[in-house]
């Protein structure tokens, strides 16, 4: 995968991880159940230290250093994930929805950053 593409992957995760941040604070904005009020920000926290994660990732490839191509499929995940992301945001962001999809975010944000954290990969 060119260095290009895997910048673009970042910037991708990037973008969903922003989102699901928006889309964790609009739900907490429409008075969730306390259970989920708790996993809401126990979500959002994670998002919140994720997209540091990310941003030192991105600035890395952006400075030339190696990163692993990562697995085809996750250039077609992300973009699956940002049309949930985007039509959850738009259906109101119900604290359900909103704690799945939050999760699967963290998920694939996880996939894309071990490639980078494996030793000798590059």
């Amino acid at each position: 995968m060119p260095a290009d593409e895997k910048l673009f992957l970042v910037f991708k995760s990037l973008f969903l991880v922003g989102e699901s941040i928006r889309l964790a604070k609009l739900a907490l904005d429409n008075n969730p159940p306390p259970n989920e009020e708790m996993e809401l920000r126990d979500h959002l926290s994670d998002l919140q230290s994720f997209k540091e994660e990310l941003v030192a990732l991105r600035d890395a490839l952006e400075r030339g250093e190696p990163f692993p191509p990562p697995p085809p499929s996750l250039m077609q995940e992300a973009s699956a994930l940002t049309a949930q992301v985007e039509q959850a945001r738009l259906d109101g962001a119900a604290a359900g929805a909103s704690l799945a999809l939050a999760g699967q975010v963290i998920d694939f944000g996880l996939r894309v950053m071990s490639g980078a954290l494996e030793p000798g990969s590059g």
